[in-house]
């Protein structure tokens, strides 16, 4: 099974809206998911209007966020969002920065502790798995602003993620994504615009 979600935001109305497509991906044939198996104890909820107004898709609520912390130099902040099925809040608190040792070496990085609120699309075992998870990331205190470490505390898991290369002084992972095949040199990746006024 494969899935296709389109996500619109409608900037007079406020409202998020989505449309989802499942199909067999060797055939393109329409599927519906109430009728497979594992799906048939489940129910979607639409969320409503009034949890809709004003909420962001996930990746939209990562810039924001971003945003908040370098445009707006807020310390904390809380993201609505609306991921096509649930509605949740983003919340953060940025702290100063702060020495981390991070892949065999001292970094100065500043901390964004991040928590996820339920709000409508959770059944009981989720919300209680969710309010007992908890995030935290260290990014750059440049204007770049890069996440170099994640680290996500789950009620059933810890994961961790580490920025591995960036491009501007390790150019050889980057030769991978570029359209020509001329590779990169140290130094000659442009910069990444300054968000900060």
């Amino acid at each position: 099974m494969a899935a296709i979600m389109k996500m619109s935001y409608n900037p007079i109305s406020r409202l998020q809206t989505r449309s989802e497509r499942f199909f067999n991906p060797l055939t393109g044939e329409d599927l519906d998911v109430s009728e497979l198996p594992w799906f048939r104890d489940q129910e979607i909820k639409p969320v409503p209007n009034k949890l809709r107004s004003g909420a962001l898709d996930p990746i939209s609520a990562f810039i924001a966020a971003r945003n908040e912390i370098l445009i707006g130099g807020q310390s904390d902040f809380r993201i609505p969002i609306y991921d096509g099925r649930r509605r949740y809040d983003l919340l953060g608190e940025v702290d100063l920065p702060e020495t981390i040792w991070i892949r065999g070496s001292d970094r100065d990085l500043i901390r964004v502790r991040v928590a996820i609120e339920p709000l409508f699309g959770f059944d009981k075992k989720r919300t209680g798995r969710m309010q007992k998870s908890s995030g935290k990331a260290y990014f750059t205190p440049d204007d770049r602003f890069l996440p170099i470490q994640i680290v996500v505390n789950g009620a059933l898991i810890t994961s961790v993620m580490n920025l591995t290369a960036d491009c501007n002084t390790d150019p050889l992972p980057c030769n991978n994504f570029l359209a020509n095949d001329t590779p990169v040199r140290e130094g000659t990746m442009p910069k990444y615009p300054s968000l900060l006024p």
